[in-house]
């Protein structure tokens, strides 16, 4: 009975560190693509036990080493290439689409990326992002709003000053495929964080364009539906989502339209910031689950 008992304890204490080992070790895939226009350029990955935040994963960024794609080599590579600058299709455009997209990093467009090529490893990936622009990048990437309270230091190195009273600029726009739907402004004296200007977007009255005029405006509607990007400028974005729009009043400027308020409070969290607005959250641990 006594060797029975001893052997049944062994056993169970194995168990007990198998299970701890396995979940010690749990590797979370990271993975990376350099995007060009959506089409993908570079693509690489990392990994870790998720313990890694948002901004200690970017860190390790410039670490990674990366495959070309058929689309990279056609356009770029030639066999004595050591350094190759990457740009994207149109310099002038408000936002470029030339898109660093890391999973628990974060997300960057640029209109210049510069890669260096190193010592292939053992996939044959061979080339690396500037360490010194990803620095750069830093604080302009974006991070989704639900993400910034997980960070070990959301205020990052930055030191948030009180607002000097002097009034700012505030404009939302509404798109889809890159046509513009609707827009509008909501400026005020720079004293509220993203949070609080987000919060308010269903009192403001947008203003419809020709192309939503010309698809909705002749109509009756009281509530429209569509994918759209929704850009807040201050407050975030959301990419490619689902919003309901409800007709109001027309006010003396011909502003008659209006984001759903359910749909304003439920892409809260899921909404991308730069870590630049991260840093001046009042409650970065605030969720639409949690007020």
């Amino acid at each position: 009975m006594r060797l029975r008992f001893a052997g049944t304890t062994i056993f169970v204490a194995m168990l007990v560190v198998l299970a701890s080992s396995v979940s010690a070790f749990a590797a979370r895939y990271v993975p990376i693509a350099i995007r060009l226009n959506g089409v993908v350029l570079l693509k690489g990955n990392d990994s870790d036990s998720g313990h890694r935040d948002f901004d200690q994963v970017w860190n390790d960024l410039h670490k990674v080493q990366f495959a070309v794609t058929d689309e990279f080599t056609k356009k770029y590579v030639k066999q004595d290439t050591k350094e190759v600058v990457l740009e994207c299709t149109d310099k002038d455009a408000d936002e470029p689409d030339l898109v660093i997209d890391e999973s628990y990093g974060g997300e960057a467009r640029v209109r210049t990326l510069k890669i260096h090529r190193v010592k292939p490893d053992r996939f044959n990936q061979e080339w690396t992002l500037d360490k010194d622009q990803l620095t750069q990048l830093f604080y302009t990437r974006e991070i989704p709003r639900n993400r910034v309270a997980e960070l070990a230091k959301p205020r990052g190195d930055r030191v948030v000053k009180p607002s000097d009273g002097q009034k700012r600029h505030i404009a939302i726009t509404v798109a889809a495929n890159d046509v513009m739907l609707l827009e509008g402004s909501n400026d005020d004296d720079g004293r509220r964080d993203a949070d609080a200007i987000w919060d308010d977007l269903p009192n403001v009255r947008l203003k419809a364009s020709e192309a939503f005029l010309k698809e909705y405006g002749k109509t009756d509607f009281q509530l429209v539906t569509f994918k759209c990007t929704v850009n807040v400028t201050h407050a975030g974005k959301c990419r490619d989502v689902e919003f309901r729009l409800k007709r109001v009043m027309t006010d003396e400027q011909g502003r008659e339209w209006v984001l759903s308020a359910d749909d304003v409070k439920d892409k809260f969290d899921s909404r991308d910031i730069s870590r630049e607005l991260a840093t001046q959250l009042k409650n970065p641990q605030r969720s639409r689950f949690r007020r």
